[in-house]
């Protein structure tokens, strides 16, 4: 089976295959808002993820009428993986979107702040999705990561 790997230090996901080889590294960060969160980052350590041969997706949209699985979207165009639960917080999980739309600080990209998951690139999840389609996926290493 294949994982993941996150590093808070250098906000970099990778992905590697079941042979061990790097199948990619993209930007990531674990941005969390203060509002409605009581989870302030992802912990450090080897999380089980929920979704391990395709990503969980979303029908609907959010409150401005944007489709929540678009890249302008809270999830991206690919949806999410997500993690068992963590300290109590269901739904936590590994996803792109809100491309071109800044958050209440004005950040953008991987950068914009989730109520606890870890946010990449349309890219990333569109290249994670392919392989858990082949090789599943069987968790998520979280290293270096802190409250932001």
């Amino acid at each position: 089976m294949s994982e993941l790997v996150f590093d808070g230090a250098t906000r970099q996901v990778l992905l590697i295959d079941s042979n061990g080889n790097t199948v990619g590294s993209w930007p990531a960060n674990n941005v969390v808002e203060q509002v409605g969160s009581h989870l302030r980052f992802v912990p450090n350590g080897t999380h089980i993820l929920v979704d391990r041969s395709m990503p969980h997706r979303h029908a609907g949209s959010d409150r401005h009428g944007i489709p929540l699985d678009s890249a302008r979207g809270s999830y991206g165009s690919h949806g999410i993986v997500r993690l068992a639960p963590i300290q109590g917080h269901d739904g936590i999980g590994v996803h792109s979107g809100r491309a071109g739309v800044p958050d209440g600080r004005r950040r953008m990209g991987p950068d914009h702040a989730t109520q606890g998951c870890i946010r990449t690139t349309d890219e990333a999840m569109r290249v994670i999705e392919q392989t858990m389609r082949t090789d599943a996926l069987r968790s998520i290493t979280v290293r270096n990561n802190h409250e932001q």
